[in-house]
């Protein structure tokens, strides 16, 4: 008879340890049954490590048998989910990871890679980036080439040449127009008045003596009995008195002489 009690009770623990009554029953049968604790103790465990965060377990021969949670799964209370993609879960993961900025994973289940120069990673997911901006190794966001700068390809950033000209977002250099200078690749000038400014000119030049500027874009030699000192926009006649030899500069006739 008491045989017979004790298997019920038996039963009647393991039945509840599985539905997570475990601590109560132990309890009980403790206080009934010592010499049977032992055995219940080691039931509660093996239950115990199925609720481990990381762990999972599968029905066997000899009941739930407890493992690590594998790469691409995650486990909670001892039930194995596959990770979503775009998620990062390395083995014994108890939630999915959010594949870090500037990777991507192309499986949950393998390392998170950082993203290739020329494209962007954002929620695991590798994107290419556009025509005139510019995106190194590791990227998480497209970036606008920068002024100064001209990018080929969105994996490269190359410095302007001194005498060209590159806004944000250029992909070729620019050569610095006539009537124009740039000082440096980040900004055109337009030339004054009396200078002269060829094509990728880096400063403003004086409209030479025996020219004349009338646009910074040219400069033109005077004619013939006119003349043109330093920075002329137009050529000047010779005045009456005077002369002008080689158009750069005026000089007085002297006595005796006769300059109409």
């Amino acid at each position: 008879m008491k045989n017979t009690k004790l298997r019920k009770v038996i039963f009647y623990h393991f039945v509840l340890v599985q539905n997570f009554y475990d601590i109560y029953i132990s309890i009980l049968i403790f206080l009934l049954y010592k010499d049977v604790f032992v055995v219940c103790v080691l039931a509660d465990l093996k239950i115990n490590q199925c609720d481990t965060p990381g762990q999972y377990c599968e029905d066997s021969k000899s009941g739930l048998v407890p493992s690590t949670c594998p790469k691409g799964s995650f486990c909670i209370s001892g039930v194995k989910t596959q990770c979503n993609a775009g998620s990062h879960c390395p083995e014994n993961s108890w939630h999915e990871q959010d594949c870090p900025l500037g990777h991507f994973c192309s499986h949950p289940a393998e390392a998170p890679q950082a993203c290739p120069a020329g494209s962007y990673c954002v929620n695991g997911i590798q994107v290419l980036c556009e025509s005139g901006t510019y995106c190194p190794r590791g990227s998480f966001r497209q970036l606008p080439c920068s002024v100064g700068h001209f990018c080929s390809t969105p994996a490269t950033q190359t410095l302007c040449s001194m005498g060209s000209y590159c806004a944000e977002g250029s992909t070729i250099e620019l050569d610095c127009p006539m009537g124009t200078f740039c000082a440096n690749s980040t900004i055109q000038l337009p030339c004054p008045s009396g200078t002269y400014c060829p094509r990728r000119s880096t400063a403003q030049q004086i409209c030479e003596t025996g020219f004349y500027c009338p646009i910074s874009a040219t400069q033109i030699p005077c004619r013939v009995g006119s003349y043109c000192p330093l920075g002329s926009t137009t050529e000047k006649d010779c005045q009456a008195g005077s002369y002008c030899p080689g158009a750069a500069s005026q000089i007085p006739c002297g006595a005796g002489s006769y300059c109409p």
